[in-house]
């Protein structure tokens, strides 16, 4: 007798691009399973549990979740993540350290009436993009308003998408803030609560050269040497990271990846050539969503972006269809958004991402900034223009619901 079980890699380098997800048919009993993964998929599983990485059965600890019986049951999901980053279980330096791959949300924060976080529509969101087939969740995020979030907010709301994701998909901490310090204690706590890795941007609001942008990732990146980094690029809200920099950082061990918002294929470009003549192994995500496919192109091994958890279904589609080699399908859903994305933009960041995520079936919460009369006019003929548009992007992937 065998059962239907989902197999996810999270973060294993060892398994060729896109290989990372199987619906599989296994043995019930958990050891014999484990071989059979690695017949199937060819990932040497059996050498590797618990000492390069670790088994989680639907979010928990193979053991953990199985018992003393160790027997799987349809419908289970397995994923294999490193030991070091997996959740919380802890490991030495490997070489198998987590490295961000596919499509990633960054994720919005609702807020009830009286601008406190909204923890039942937050784990609503969780459960929702998981279902949708999403890769990994960036909680505390740019388009999450973390500026206007207390270090105590911050940390609570990636410890409650850690606990709604269970092991599921991977969760990347947002760690920025106007000084090493403080970026440094919100990466600790990511790394604590157990979180994958740590987002982290340069300092804030001061102007900064690119002497003192290094010294901060470096000085983030050294008091968690155990823990994978992921350097944000942004350049609308703070400093940009020059090529140099980013290719001297890409040699630290910890720092395993960048999201690249800058919006640019020529500074996408250059970064990835700065680290690939250094023979770096340094994912790059697309932190645009408007450019997702042609950073596929290039090299970019996913996207970090909002519309990613506005539209799963199409942002998912993007990368499917182009893993599967299907160019025509993949460019015919990136110009799908495009439309969707210029009307989001069209109100003061974020609150058209919001919008749109409450016609999805979110509440937001009102705004963190208060809108003047004109801009609260202005609102309600994007908030009309989205609730057109949205509808007709969903029916071109066969997605019908209310909006």
């Amino acid at each position: 007798m065998k059962v239907e079980v989902k197999v996810k890699f999270l973060g294993i380098g060892d398994l060729p691009r896109g290989q990372h997800q199987f619906n599989l048919r296994l043995s019930p009993d958990f050891q014999r399973a484990v071989g059979e993964i690695e017949a199937l998929t060819g990932y040497p599983l059996t050498r590797n549990i618990d000492r390069r990485v670790s088994v989680l059965v639907n979010g928990r600890h193979y053991r953990r979740a199985l018992g003393p019986e160790g027997k799987l049951a349809d419908g289970d999901l397995v994923a294999v993540v490193p030991l070091l980053g997996g959740g919380t279980m802890k490991g030495r330096m490997t070489d198998t350290m987590f490295k961000p791959e596919g499509v990633y949300v960054a994720m919005l924060t609702p807020f009830d009436d009286q601008g406190r976080v909204e923890e039942k529509v937050l784990r609503d969101m969780v459960e929702w993009l998981v279902e949708k087939g999403v890769d990994g969740l960036f909680p505390v995020s740019t388009v999450g308003e973390f500026v206007h979030l207390s270090f105590e907010e911050r940390v609570r709301v990636l410890e409650i998408v850690v606990d709604q994701a269970g092991g599921r998909v991977a969760v990347t901490g947002g760690a920025g803030d106007t000084c090493a310090e403080n970026s440094i204690r919100l990466t600790r706590e990511a790394q604590r609560i157990g979180c994958d890795a740590a987002v982290v941007l340069p300092p804030y609001y001061y102007p900064l050269s690119q002497e003192l942008v290094e010294k901060h990732f470096e000085a983030v990146a050294d008091a968690v040497p155990d823990f994978p980094i992921i350097l944000y690029n942004i350049p609308l809200f703070t400093t940009a990271i020059s090529y140099d920099v980013v290719k001297r950082l890409s040699r630290r061990p910890n720092v395993v990846g960048m999201k690249d918002s800058s919006g640019s294929m020529v500074d996408m470009v250059h970064f990835m050539d700065k680290v690939r003549i250094i023979g770096e192994d340094f994912n790059i995500m697309a932190g645009r969503e408007d450019m997702f496919l042609p950073a596929l192109v290039v090299g970019a091994t996913g996207t970090m972006s909002a519309t990613s958890g506005i539209v799963p279904e199409i942002m998912t589609g993007i990368y499917q269809a182009y893993q599967a080699g299907d160019l025509k399908k993949a460019r015919e859903l990136q110009f799908s958004i495009l439309l969707l994305v210029r009307a989001m933009l069209a109100l003061p960041f974020p609150l058209g991402f919001k919008v749109a995520a409450e016609l999805r079936g979110f509440p937001m919460g009102p705004p963190k900034q208060p809108l003047s009369h004109a801009e609260q006019y202005n609102y309600q003929g994007v908030r009309a223009r989205i609730e057109k548009i949205l509808p007709r992007v969903l029916e071109g992937v066969g997605v019908k619901e209310a909006v």
